[in-house]
């Protein structure tokens, strides 16, 4: 809302299908490992430690494969956008280029923590 009443309607069109071409690669390589994460957990609900392992395991590859994929968009970009989305979102890559950027630091602080 705020991005759209500072910079307009076209500004927040660019970047919804930024942030969601990002979150729809995520979904991909996030999306199996939640798929086993509950069961997982409810298997082992008084293993504390095995629960801790799997989290630690989840993330670090979760962040192996969607690391990677977030440098290869960034690199990709300038071609992706016009082939995927179009010549006239051409305006889009460098800020899909900047939120691969931050989705990755966003990634790696998590083990800072």
């Amino acid at each position: 809302i705020i991005i759209g009443a500072i910079l307009g309607p076209d500004a927040l069109g660019i970047y919804v299908i930024c942030r969601r071409t990002i979150e729809q690669i995520n979904g991909v390589f996030s999306g199996p490992i939640g798929a086993i994460s509950a069961p997982f957990a409810a298997q082992n609900r008084e293993d504390k430690r095995r629960q801790q392992a799997f989290v630690i395991s989840a993330i670090t590859a979760s962040t192996l494969i969607f690391g990677p994929a977030l440098l290869g968009l960034f690199v990709v970009a300038p071609v992706f956008v016009p082939v995927v989305l179009g010549d006239e979102l051409a305006a889009a890559v460098p800020l899909l280029q900047l939120m691969c950027i931050g989705s990755l630091r966003t990634l790696l602080s998590g083990f800072a923590n």
